[in-house]
């Protein structure tokens, strides 16, 4: 829908070109730097000896990453995932 908007829009005179360019600013700024997206490339469940509680790691791009439960049993080898933190 957005892409839409900005395929048919066409500018005018200045004060469009600015709205436009505000916009954009906007939209990109809105982006977290704490963001870490890559593929699932592997995982495992480690069940330390001095807790009951497993730690569940995904690896993604390689790297592994502490993750919870949920998100553990929820991707699979392949997918494309996005953590924050």
């Amino acid at each position: 829908m957005l892409q839409l908007f900005f395929v048919s829009y066409t500018i005018y005179n200045k004060e469009d070109m600015r709205t436009l360019l505000l916009i954009t600013i906007l939209l990109l700024s809105s982006c977290t730097k704490d963001d870490y997206c890559g593929m699932v490339t592997g995982g495992r469940i480690v069940m330390p000896t001095t807790s009951p509680i497993p730690l569940y790691i995904l690896e993604v791009d390689g790297t592994e990453e502490y993750v919870n439960e949920k998100t553990y049993f929820d991707f699979r080898v392949g997918d494309a995932i996005c953590l924050d933190f």
